[in-house]
């Protein structure tokens, strides 16, 4: 077996063991809402464990993909949206184009494709 084969099956193993903690975290979760009814400071300590398992799982998830996820969902104001004004598209709504227009902005395209 490869060096690459080796490294892909230790890979699969790993997101295989992921997916069975993450259902084991989704168990813990459920028995934390019963749990949650009858004792406050046994709750607590579950949901201490429960932080660190999901912590522990990016960690894993980080290493097996090979990339770095952020900490926090970064919030922001959405931007207003794009429009394209060869197409004469404003607001959602087509504009009324001549027919030269249409025929100018077809030629234009058809250089365009030419020359690359």
């Amino acid at each position: 077996m490869t060096w690459i084969s080796e490294r892909a099956e230790l890979k699969l193993d790993m997101l295989h063991s992921l997916a069975r903690s993450q259902k084991a975290l989704a168990r813990m979760i459920e028995s934390l809402a019963d749990v949650t009814e009858q004792s406050i400071d046994t709750a607590a300590g579950l949901r201490e464990n429960i932080r660190a398992i999901a912590e522990y799982q990016r960690t894993m998830a980080e290493k097996v993909a090979e990339i770095e996820l952020p900490d926090t969902v970064r919030r922001s104001t959405p931007s207003s949206p794009w429009t394209n004004g060869s197409l004469r598209v404003c607001g959602g709504s087509r504009m009324t184009s001549t027919q030269e227009e249409v025929e100018s902005l077809r030629s234009s395209r058809e250089q365009r494709i030419a020359g690359a």
